[in-house]
């Protein structure tokens, strides 16, 4: 087993959040991640004032990197399309965490092109999401690929059954 920094683990929980926009539009489940509880106040309780203290915001050397910003922007908008050829069988992922076309049968020439046109697409944004992870540390080729099992198994798990993945030179239908 590899001992990994704080600052890999840091940048793997990143990761997971990274693919969250993707993986929520996906599902088609709204992201609550962001929406703050209602507070409510109890008459009986009467509120002391308290001196605000300026404190500093912790922040994710990742999350306010505007190249990343805008490729997750452009992976949410094609999340939905790409789910919808992952549920007709023709697509899935790959174990590289990248996509991988399984069949183009049943499709119309058109669905092919844009089916083709939306692979390339994803696979070159993961593709940088990839390699700004790891210029964010100095990894060992080994490293490196556990980060792209580690993607393929959150795309993984984030896809409902009956959606292919490709592992170990074979397709397989995710139970």
């Amino acid at each position: 087993m590899v001992t990994f920094s704080v600052t890999f683990l840091c940048q793997f929980s990143f990761i997971q959040a990274a693919f969250n926009p993707m993986l929520v539009a996906m599902s088609g489940k709204k992201d609550n991640a962001n929406t703050k509880p209602k507070k409510t106040a109890s008459p009986s309780k009467k509120k002391k004032k308290t001196k605000k203290v300026a404190r500093k915001k912790k922040t994710n050397a990742f999350a306010e990197n505007k190249t990343l910003k805008k490729i997750y922007g452009r992976q949410a908008r094609r999340a939905k399309t790409i789910f919808a050829f992952k549920k007709k069988g023709v697509l899935g992922e790959a174990d590289n965490a990248l996509l991988k076309v399984k069949t183009t049968k049943g499709l119309s020439k058109k669905e092919k092109e844009i089916m083709e046109k939306f692979v390339k697409a994803e696979n070159n944004d993961r593709k940088r999401i990839i390699a700004e992870i790891e210029k964010g540390g100095n990894y060992s080729d080994r490293q490196k690929t556990e980060i792209r099992q580690n993607l393929f198994k959150l795309n993984k798990a984030s896809d409902i059954k009956g959606i292919y993945f490709y592992q170990a030179d074979h397709w397989h239908k995710k139970e």
